[in-house]
């Protein structure tokens, strides 16, 4: 049993921006981390350069997709630089 989104990630900010798979989690509306794995397009990296846009895959295991729309759950996305920058999606 598991959960697999699509991604499209688009860097709208004004500088490029470098994360890893362990830098990305999903958190459930109590703020717990779920078992998750993301995958990237073949070729890609984890570097996105302004306006550019990446496509990957989001696994979340053992989570069933619920009928209503809204899964209550958040991606977050920590930046792995000295910025730090942190990207949260609710979904």
């Amino acid at each position: 049993m598991s959960l697999t989104i699509a991604l499209r990630i688009k860097n709208n900010s004004d500088r490029a921006f470098t994360f890893g798979s362990s830098l990305v989690r999903v958190l459930n509306s109590t703020g717990d981390p779920l078992k998750s794995l993301l995958t990237l397009k073949k070729g890609k990296s984890f570097t996105v350069a302004t306006g550019e846009e990446l496509e990957a895959s989001l696994q979340v295991l053992k989570h069933r997709w619920i009928d209503n729309g809204n899964q209550d759950l958040i991606l977050e996305m920590k930046e792995a630089s000295s910025v730090a920058r942190v990207f949260r999606l609710a979904f």
